[in-house]
């Protein structure tokens, strides 16, 4: 697991799960630019696991506001996240998503970070996930 420490506090905490192993390709594995401008432009503090476990037990013993998991890893981990929900936010990562699976998305989770994104959406969908936790 990386993890990182912006300028935030306990508030601005993301955990983004970012599946990949050896036969993951170079322009697929985790960019650390992300990290570096969720840190410096927004000053949240990040942690990035590559593995279920190392998501999972992070997700459990730690406090985050918002998981951003892959579409895929977010139904297949919902029994798993269930019981975080009163905690966290789960925001659903879509790669290039169609508009049905886009709106697929938003109706089941409500939130939904599509990328490719601009730095500022990427930051916008992050924010409506922290405000949803105070709703």
């Amino acid at each position: 697991m990386h993890e990182s420490r912006g300028l935030g506090d306990v508030y601005k905490r993301q955990l983004f799960y970012w599946p990949q192993d050896a036969s993951t390709s170079e322009e697929e594995r985790w960019n650390p630019a992300a990290e570096e401008m969720l840190e410096e432009t927004a000053g949240h503090t990040v942690e990035v696991a590559f593995d279920d476990a190392e998501f999972l037990g992070a997700a459990r013993t730690r406090e985050f506001e918002v998981l951003v998991v892959p579409i895929d890893d977010a139904n297949r981990l919902r029994t798993d996240l269930q019981p975080l929900s009163a905690d966290s936010v789960v925001v659903p990562l879509l790669k290039f998503p169609t508009r049905r699976e886009y709106t697929a998305a938003r109706e089941e989770y409500g939130i939904v970070l599509k990328l490719p994104a601009t730095s500022d959406k990427f930051l916008a969908a992050l924010e409506k996930g922290r405000r949803a936790l105070t709703q």
